[in-house]
C-alpha cells in the first residue's frame, strides 16, 4: 500500500478498486517495471488524457490504442467513478461526447505524482 498526498491507491491483477480519497493501489511498481506493457492505472491516464479537451469514442479509442470492447469498460468504469462524464451533443446527428472531470483531473496529478516517484 502506497500513500501520497492523501491518495492511497491499491490494485490487484487489474482489477481496480477506486474509492477517491482513498484509492487503493499496491503493486504500482509493477507497473513500472513490467517491460512496455500497460496496466490499468496507466490505460486510465490515457483514456483521461485524451479526453481533457472533449472527445468522442472513436478518438478515444484510436489515441489510447484499445478496441471498442476494452475502451467501453474503461469508459463505463471512468465514468461510474465519477472521472469522465459524458455528454450527447446534437450536430447533423447525435454523438456521445466524454470529457474529463475535475475528480479525473486531479486523478491525473496524482498518477503523474506517483509515477514520477517511482520512476528510477
Amino acid at each position: 500500500m502506497f500513500k501520497y498526498s492523501g491518495v492511497v491507491v491499491f490494485y490487484l491483477s487489474c482489477r481496480v478498486v477506486l474509492q477517491f480519497g482513498d484509492i487503493c493501489l499496491a503493486r504500482l511498481e509493477r507497473a513500472l517495471v513490467n517491460g512496455g506493457h500497460r496496466d490499468c492505472f496507466d490505460i486510465m491516464a490515457d483514456v483521461l488524457k485524451s479526453t481533457s479537451n472533449g472527445a468522442k469514442k472513436t478518438q478515444i479509442m484510436y489515441s489510447c490504442n484499445l478496441s471498442f470492447k476494452q475502451l467501453d469498460a474503461y469508459v463505463r468504469f471512468l465514468i461510474r467513478k465519477g472521472l469522465l462524464k459524458m455528454q450527447i451533443k446534437k450536430e447533423s446527428k447525435e454523438f456521445h461526447f466524454f470529457e474529463t472531470t475535475g475528480k479525473g483531473k486531479t486523478f491525473l496529478k496524482a498518477y503523474k505524482n506517483l509515477k514520477s516517484l517511482l520512476t528510477i
